[in-house]
């Protein structure tokens, strides 16, 4: 049989946005919150609060494009965490949900975004342009993110229009 050990767990009720108020040394591992108002339950796993699923997807509604052409200077080679989401993306996050559009002087023209030079070949986003001259639909994608929510990009020369958009990230 295995060692049985005894132990105590607080449970928090509250509005959704009010978890974030109890202090750092009010919260231990293991405790609960339920949020009445959105009929979610959470629990404290030492640094975040988790849905119980695990992680929860976060929608950001943007106003504008995030990053444009010019925050992306290097062209024709991926750029090492030449993308820096800090500002946007919350520490703790494991994944960021982008849209893409671009525009280019010729068709075949590539963008792209990856977690790192190791990440997988399908966890990336990569848009090509398919006329000269002619916005990309909008392309959007889930990428994982390593924990320093820096992220490689790519674009070819002759891209006069990239727009990219952080719609949320999963925490």
């Amino acid at each position: 049989m295995g060692e049985i050990i005894e132990s105590t767990r607080r449970h928090y009720i509250g509005a959704d946005a009010d978890k974030d108020l109890i202090p750092a040394g009010g919260k231990a591992f293991g405790d609960s919150y339920h949020a009445n108002d959105k009929g979610k339950q959470y629990y404290w796993n030492g640094a975040n609060w988790k849905t119980g699923l695990g992680y929860e997807y976060v929608p950001r509604d943007a106003p504008a494009a995030d990053f444009a052409i010019g925050d992306f200077p290097i062209k024709d080679a991926y750029q090492a965490d030449g993308l820096d989401l800090t500002g946007i993306v919350p520490a703790g996050a494991v994944a960021v949900h982008i849209v893409v559009k671009i525009r280019g002087t010729a068709a075949g023209l590539t963008f792209g975004i990856r977690a790192n030079a190791t990440t997988k070949v399908f966890n990336r986003i990569e848009v090509l342009t398919q006329v000269a001259n002619v916005f990309t639909s909008n392309v959007d994608c889930l990428i994982n993110i390593d924990a320093d929510r820096l992220v490689d990009y790519y674009h070819a020369t002759n891209m006069n229009i990239i727009e990219v958009v952080i719609l949320g990230w999963c925490i």
